[in-house]
């Protein structure tokens, strides 16, 4: 049962930075304290997507999401909710 550990723990920290459900993807909704400056890469959410995305002092400062296949998604980040209409191959990417 070990293994179920490595994965649920690489889960749950994936879960702090983006969380993904048909309804939406939260951004950052969880993020420590500790943790005030960092980056993740790769993230993959609901419908396809792929998020990568930065902070510094605890704050979002730069996010790319791209889709593997033609998606509709509405994003949540601090402060503010993104409707994303994207086709397979194209990019979003935004700057703070």
């Amino acid at each position: 049962f070990q293994i179920d550990g490595n994965f649920g723990a690489c889960a749950g920290i994936a879960e702090m930075l983006v969380q993904s459900r048909k309804d939406g993807i939260r951004i950052l909704p969880a993020l420590p304290k500790r943790w005030r400056s960092g980056s993740a890469h790769g993230l993959r959410a609901y419908g396809g997507l792929t998020i990568d995305l930065e902070w510094t002092n605890g704050r979002l400062t730069a996010i790319a999401v791209s889709a593997q296949t033609d998606a509709d998604a509405r994003l949540y980040l601090p402060g503010e909710a993104i409707d994303l209409t994207l086709r397979a191959g194209e990019r979003f990417a935004r700057q703070f």
